[in-house]
């Protein structure tokens, strides 16, 4: 099909035009056995535990984007699953103490390696060259998270926590239409 994008011009695909295809979202606990990729989205359950251990095995720098509440991360499959392994949640990946994850999802893009972790808001402190880290930075490394009245501390929100609404939305089976 030929997109008109002025007179007398027309492209043929829209890729020459620099526009990407859309990207269909998915949940991973509902497609277990298919890949993770771009428009993939995980939450806290076994199931996209087990995803993401399957992608660390066929793609470990796989990248993973955290939107948090403050800042986006993004980090290797490999060092996502070694975390949730160890730590039994996500709490570590987070630059800013107090933050939380509001979801994550598949990257379109990868980290230069050796790099496993990047952050948005370290990237504008040091810059984004310097932002790229082998390692999650140390808790005494991490910035202080201005607390507000949107998040009661300890308390999970969002996509990834239980009883997060979202996590619950991303379980919910679809009515049949027929």
């Amino acid at each position: 099909m030929a997109l008109a994008v002025g007179p007398n011009q027309r492209l043929e695909d829209p890729h020459d035009f620099g526009c990407l295809e859309p990207i269909k979202l998915w949940a991973a606990h509902a497609q277990p056995e298919r890949p993770l990729e771009p428009g993939a989205w995980l939450c806290r359950c076994d199931t996209c535990f087990a995803a993401l251990q399957a992608t660390v095995s066929r793609d470990p720098r796989c990248a993973l984007l955290v939107r948090t509440s403050f800042d986006r991360i993004v980090v290797t499959a490999e060092c996502l699953a070694e975390i949730w392994t160890r730590d039994s949640w996500l709490d570590p990946v987070l630059f800013h103490a107090g933050d939380f994850i509001r979801d994550i999802g598949v990257a379109t893009g990868k980290l230069p390696a050796p790099a496993r972790w990047w952050s948005r808001c370290l990237a504008e402190q040091v810059g984004a060259r310097d932002a790229l880290r082998e390692v999650v930075p140390l808790a005494s490394e991490r910035a202080d998270f201005p607390v507000d009245g949107f998040r009661v501390p300890g308390q999970d929100v969002g996509v990834l926590g239980a009883p997060g609404r979202w996590h619950l939305l991303l379980h919910q089976q679809t009515p049949d239409p027929s």
